[in-house]
């Protein structure tokens, strides 16, 4: 980003996002140094008025509470807590018995996993920050899903069936023996049942099967039914990380604007 060197971080806005939104944001990737933070954040304050961005994103490791105060000071504020987890030797955990089929999603599963998709999640940063448009929330996962099934971005989605509908499904990103775990959802209307841990389950399996021994990903603390089913699954707990939003002043969000999400 002009004007920010290494010892200052690195702006960069989030394509996807921005093409969802119909506005532009951004993260930030923080200095290492507690004290680059402020005179940082004015150059990344300014940038952010010259790219009309309404919202700059960042993530603090856990571990780390001075370098959280020093960016909380200069305007940002926490909306989540992402919990890192892993598998280091998928091959050699034990296999939990998953009542549910799992496949591989297909083209007419489309309109059932955006509907599904447009309404089961409540966590994640977008959600969790009260000053931001739910729909919009919404549609971002909705587009996650179609991106990954149509081939716009890498991933792929498996599904869990049950009485005859998508109870469940997943996004994966597999590179050679690692899978990065993207999204895990159930439907609404399964919200209280065995789709969660049948879903977690049977993809051990599944990926056992193709050879994969390593597996991460994240999850929002709000999701702590997912963080222990993971953890029950013989997952294992690596970091956590807080992140913070910033708003525009100058341009700010306002719902009357996206009142009709196209």
């Amino acid at each position: 980003m002009n004007g920010i060197d290494d010892q200052d971080g690195h702006l960069a806005v989030l394509d996807l996002d921005t093409g969802i939104f119909g506005f532009p944001v951004a993260e930030w990737s923080l200095p290492a140094e507690v004290d680059r933070i402020a005179p940082a954040g004015l150059l990344v304050f300014q940038r952010a008025d010259e790219l009309q961005l309404r919202l700059v994103s960042c993530r603090v490791p856990a571990s780390q509470p001075a370098l959280l105060g020093a960016v909380q000071e200069i305007g940002f504020h926490v909306v989540d807590c992402l919990v890192t987890l892993g598998m280091r030797n998928i091959q050699r955990a034990p296999v939990d018995p998953a009542p549910l089929p799992l496949r591989e999603a297909r083209d007419a599963d489309l309109p059932e996993l955006e509907a599904i998709a447009g309404q089961a999640f409540q966590t994640g940063r977008y959600h969790l920050d009260p000053r931001f448009p739910r729909a919009l929330a919404d549609r971002r996962y909705v587009a996650w899903v179609r991106n990954a099934l149509t081939g716009r971005m890498p991933g792929s989605v498996l599904v869990a069936e049950h009485e005859g509908t998508i109870a469940g499904f997943l996004v994966q990103r597999i590179e050679g023996d690692h899978c990065e775990g993207q999204l895990a959802c159930v439907n609404p209307r399964f919200k209280h049942s065995i789709v969660m841990h049948s879903l977690l389950a049977a993809h051990t399996a599944w990926l056992r099967q193709r050879g994969v021994r390593k597996t991460t990903g994240r999850i929002s603390i709000g999701l702590m039914q997912a963080i222990n089913l993971n953890l029950v699954l013989h997952a294992e707990l690596r970091h956590a990380d807080y992140v913070l939003h910033w708003h525009s002043p100058r341009y700010p969000l306002r719902e009357v604007d996206f009142a009709n999400p196209a």
